[in-house]
């Protein structure tokens, strides 16, 4: 059923590939319609359709002819905003980090939370986005994090790590610097939100470690 609505590109691609990729797409479920010599228009067939360009990950665009890593990176950012704005679509740009939170320059630091400038390789796809999100394990680094006791979220039995912490960085919509706290289930890379931290005294971890948590409505 997945596959019915989702269309998997292996392997890593170049930005010129990216795009016709897409706007093949675009031919296939809408028109363009000139409206003026300067000005086209996409009409979906379907207008209530989301369509959602992800892309995992950025670092692992192709290069063409000439191009160095960050102009790849570049133009992908430059494709994207075409799509967003030409064709309504949503394009989902991952990004690793350009820094290691491992070195002890940053472990000495108050806060390693991730930041818009630690997108790697380029600033373009933070600068070009509406909404930028960090994702973020505090237990890996051995810190904490400003909203969660984080040692409760390690299952006793196993050491599994059931907590991420998901911060909006950037939004071009309403406010942003919002962190959530998210309970996350490896074995099947589901998220979900926790309560906020004024009501995790009673929270139930055991429903975290026996996956219960993760099917609640």
């Amino acid at each position: 059923e997945l596959l019915e609505v989702v269309d998997i590109i292996e392997g890593p691609q170049n930005p010129t590939g990216i795009y016709k990729y897409v706007k093949e797409y675009a031919e296939k479920n809408g028109k363009f319609e000139e409206l003026t010599q300067y000005h086209k228009v996409y009409i979906p067939n379907h207008e209530n359709e989301i369509v959602i360009v992800a892309e995992d990950h950025l670092g692992l665009t192709k290069m063409e002819k000439g191009q160095t890593r960050k102009e790849a990176i570049d133009k992908v950012s430059e494709y994207n905003q075409w799509m967003r704005d030409q064709l309504g679509y949503s394009p989902v740009p991952v990004s690793q980090l350009n820094r290691n939170l491992n070195n002890p320059i940053y472990r000495k630091l108050d806060n390693v939370e991730p930041t818009i400038d630690d997108i790697k390789e380029s600033g373009a796809p933070g600068e070009a986005s509406d909404i930028v999100l960090s994702l973020f394990d505090p237990i890996r680094l051995n810190t904490t994090d400003a909203s969660y006791n984080v040692d409760k979220f390690i299952n006793p039995q196993t050491g599994g790590n059931f907590f991420r912490s998901i911060k909006l960085l950037k939004s071009s919509y309403s406010e942003d610097s919002i962190r959530i706290g998210m309970g996350f289930m490896g074995a099947t890379g589901i998220f979900k939100e926790l309560p906020k931290k004024q009501y995790m005294d009673d929270f139930d971890y055991e429903s975290l470690f026996n996956y219960s948590y993760f099917l609640q409505q």
